[in-house]
């Protein structure tokens, strides 16, 4: 089931600095479109090697892992900065971005006509949204545990076909990081 060498990686508990880590995700994202470019072709992205998203992506868990070291190190910032607060700020923010990426990809399975599909594409928002309202000291761990779930979203769109072909593996390492270091910091606090 591993074809791409990352499993591998992990299961060899191999310490990767930063640039080999990203280099390892760009490799295995280009090499699993690559793959499966023949599945999808009309909904295939055209690309040399690895989509312009991999990187815009990857600097978005910068905030998530700033998160995470702002625990255990003292920085003089506004609390707004640093810590929980920070990923909680972030971390609403891109939980409904994904909704309105899943609600783009509602759009496009059976061309608009799945009811199914739109309620996928909104229920991960409006149950963040309850818990926000409702139990306000849960959303930490709520976040740990909704960008996990959110996968299952990004799961069922891609079997739907209106994903591309590198987005399953993209989403996978990006939910991952994110999931770690809201990890962290809930420990940590």
């Amino acid at each position: 089931r591993n074809r791409f060498g990352i499993g591998q990686l992990v299961e060899g508990n191999i310490d990767l600095r930063e640039p080999e880590f990203f280099s390892v995700i760009e490799n295995d994202i280009a090499a699993q479109a690559s793959e499966q470019r023949h599945l999808h072709p009309r909904r295939a992205v055209a690309m040399s090697g690895v989509p312009p998203a991999t990187h815009c992506a990857r600097h978005g868990t910068l905030p998530f892992l700033w998160g995470a070291v702002t625990q255990f190190v003292q920085i003089p910032l506004s609390a707004n900065l640093l810590g929980a607060q920070l990923q909680l700020t972030y971390g609403i923010v891109i939980f409904a971005y994904m909704s309105g990426t899943h609600w783009n990809f509602a759009a496009r399975y059976q061309q608009g006509e799945s009811p199914a599909a739109y309620i996928f594409a909104v229920m991960p928002a409006l149950l963040l949204f309850a818990v926000m309202v409702f139990v306000p000291q849960s959303l930490h761990l709520a976040l740990m545990i909704g960008f996990p779930m959110l996968l299952l979203v990004d799961r069922y769109f891609a079997h739907a076909g209106v994903t591309p072909a590198w987005w399953m593996n993209l989403r996978l390492w990006l939910s991952s990081i994110v999931t770690l270091s809201l990890l962290i910091t809930y420990i940590a606090s």
